[in-house]
């Protein structure tokens, strides 16, 4: 085999090792970004009148027991206009 093709043939299965890697990279990328998202889902802020626990919205029997407190709370939590 000539040297030039020998050199070609390389630089080409070095280009494609290259693209291969980038679309993995890629794909990995754009699935964890994915799965975060998934995780992360809605916030859910309980809230009844009723509630004896520790009132932070946290679960039905630690609801808040004012409505305007869990505003309150959606208004205090970073990211949110």
């Amino acid at each position: 085999m000539p040297a030039i093709h020998a050199i070609d043939l390389a630089a080409r299965r070095s280009r494609t090792a290259l693209w291969a890697a980038l679309t993995l990279t890629a794909a990995v990328l754009l699935l964890a970004s994915t799965a975060a998202v998934a995780r992360s889902g809605p916030t859910v802020i309980h809230v009844d009148a009723s509630a004896s626990g520790v009132n932070d919205g946290s679960s039905w029997s630690d609801a808040y027991t004012a409505l305007q407190d869990a505003f309150d709370e959606v208004n205090a939590s970073p990211g949110t206009d």
